[in-house]
């Protein structure tokens, strides 16, 4: 007897509007003189098995078509049979022809630098020495076919293993950041470039207004020399012109002594080290030095929940505080007398003062502006002053690692907002010879 085995796969209908995949698997059984003459087998569903081919077939497809419209390369290597898929999207990436290349290592490997290619090495093996739980991520640079270099970002993933922890199917993608690495790098080049003018202009600022001091305070001597010695033979016109060759001496020399100091804070930031500083000497110090303006104007100045203790640098706390009280008191309407208000409060990571005033306020679309050197919102005959105060506590606080804001209406006075780091962001910095 011989033994003749068939397998044959077929639909039948299940129901009036149904299809059923069934396999059937059986033998013909013949005798001695090679006839037939018994048939065995047996009937299988296979539908399930049938709708997850076709399923996996559809699933496969759609990833073929994402891999070849994506705007990335794909990499698929299975390791065991030493088989790399590469997309056509890859070779576009270095202006190359994908009809022109196999799937195979030494293909793409003509182009990788060669330090990259021991950097992706690197990666992928640390990735699967760690099972996966080491980021398999990587910038690498390949030579386009015109000779440019061209940055991939590669990212991938072994998404099979065998019993054992050995890889057998690993994955990569690569995107082109060769725009935006450039992009970064002119911006890194242009920011440079801005930091060394503004570091330049500062210096000349600086050395410009020192050179100043002296002819300009020959200047203020000698217009005060005229007008004590020989005001009485000047008549009324002369008088007014010495005046206001005096008044002008002594405006400029405030705005070079403001300047120097907005110079100053710009450039010696690097040799600023963080400090404990005690609040309660920063107040007396500023109310000392305010003391005749607060009782020429009859100020009330209230300071509530103030710490104890801040980081900061004393002597830039004082012209920060000393100018905003000073503005407040100066920014009053006539006949107002002063209400200031300074407190402040843990918020996030920052300790937040708040100096609150009843002055004049201002519009609050200027709130920005006032922080820049020499802008102001009043003529020098209503209220006095350089127009540079505010802008030298911005750059006070920026130097401390803090922020300075104001919030305004017209009529109803300012309030001004400084943030300041909490102490323990500078655990790491505080050291005890800067230790106030």
């Amino acid at each position: 007897e011989e033994d003749v085995s068939y397998t044959l796969e077929f639909r039948m209908r299940h129901t009036a509007q149904n299809w059923v995949w069934y396999l059937m698997e059986g033998a013909m059984m013949r005798n001695m003189s090679d006839i037939p003459y018994r048939m065995v087998g047996r009937l299988k569903n296979i539908d399930d098995i049938k709708v997850g081919q076709k399923r996996l077939v559809a699933e496969e497809s759609i990833r073929q078509t994402l891999i070849d419209v994506s705007y990335d390369g794909y990499w698929d290597w299975h390791v065991q049979d030493d088989y790399e898929y590469i997309s056509p999207r890859f070779w576009q990436l270095l202006q190359c022809d994908p009809s022109d290349y196999d799937h195979s290592p030494s293909e793409w490997k003509k182009y990788i630098i060669p330090e990259d290619e021991k950097i992706l090495q690197q990666v992928l093996d640390a990735h699967i020495y760690s099972l996966g739980y080491k980021a398999f991520q990587c910038e690498l640079h390949f030579r386009r076919k015109d000779g440019q270099i061209a940055t991939l970002l590669c990212k991938g993933q072994v998404i099979e293993w065998d019993e054992h922890g050995r890889p057998l199917r690993v994955i990569r993608v690569h995107t082109d950041i060769s725009e935006i690495k450039d992009a970064y790098l002119m911006q890194e080049e242009l920011i440079s470039k801005l930091n060394a003018s503004n570091e330049e202009l500062e210096r000349f600022a600086y050395v410009a207004s020192h050179d100043l001091k002296e002819p300009l305070r020959m200047v203020k001597c000698y217009a005060e020399l005229i007008k004590e010695k020989y005001e009485a033979l000047l008549d009324d016109k002369g008088q007014k012109y010495i005046n206001y060759a005096y008044s002008g001496a002594v405006q400029m020399q405030e705005m070079i002594d403001d300047l120097l100091e907005y110079a100053r804070l710009s450039s010696n930031n690097a040799e600023y080290h963080p400090e404990i500083v005690n609040m309660d000497d920063i107040i007396a110090h500023v109310l000392k030095n305010l003391d005749y303006a607060i009782t020429a104007s009859g100020a009330n100045i209230k300071w509530y929940n103030i710490p104890d203790c801040v980081i900061g640098h004393p002597l830039k706390l004082v012209c920060v505080f000393q100018n905003l009280i000073s503005n407040a008191i100066k920014y009053q309407a006539k006949g107002n007398i002063p209400e200031i208000t300074i407190t402040a409060d843990n918020v996030d990571d920052k300790i937040l003062f708040e100096v609150k005033d009843n002055g004049i306020g201002m519009n609050p679309d200027y709130v920005q502006r006032i922080f820049e050197p020499f802008k102001r919102l009043h003529n020098k005959k209503a209220y006095a002053g350089t127009g540079i105060g505010l802008a030298i506590c911005r750059k006070a606080v920026e130097n401390m690692s803090g922020t300075i804001w104001a919030e305004a209406e017209e009529g109803l006075g300012s309030t001004f907002y400084i943030a300041l780091p909490q102490p323990e962001q500078f655990e790491d910095f505080l050291d005890e010879k800067y230790v106030a």
